[in-house]
């Protein structure tokens, strides 16, 4: 197995507790228990009987790259936003409409 699986299979194992969670996601740890009450965040799940509840790191690392995927939008040309009297004051203050 490479490195890369053995880390992937890792992250499957490894289980982090509330604390933890809370400092790589960047959010205090009742913002959590908030977002999994809402569905917005995985459920932790209870490795054993009467134990604390704890996620998976993979869980969590595939929230964290989702959540910047919506994030992100790619950029809009300028031109494109705007419109109608919008787009001809523009041309206007630039110099390009005479007319």
């Amino acid at each position: 197995m490479s490195t890369n699986a053995n880390d992937e299979l890792l992250d499957q194992v490894r289980l982090l507790d509330r604390r933890q969670v809370a400092e790589l996601v960047g959010r205090a740890a009742n913002t959590l228990d908030e977002w999994v009450a809402a569905g917005k965040f995985p459920r932790p799940i209870q490795a054993i009987d009467g134990g604390k509840k704890q996620w998976r790191l993979a869980q969590v690392k595939d929230w964290i790259a989702r959540r910047a995927r919506i994030r992100y939008r790619a950029p809009t040309p300028r031109g494109s936003l705007l419109r109608g009297k919008k787009l001809h004051r523009q041309r206007r203050r630039a110099g390009g409409d005479h007319g």
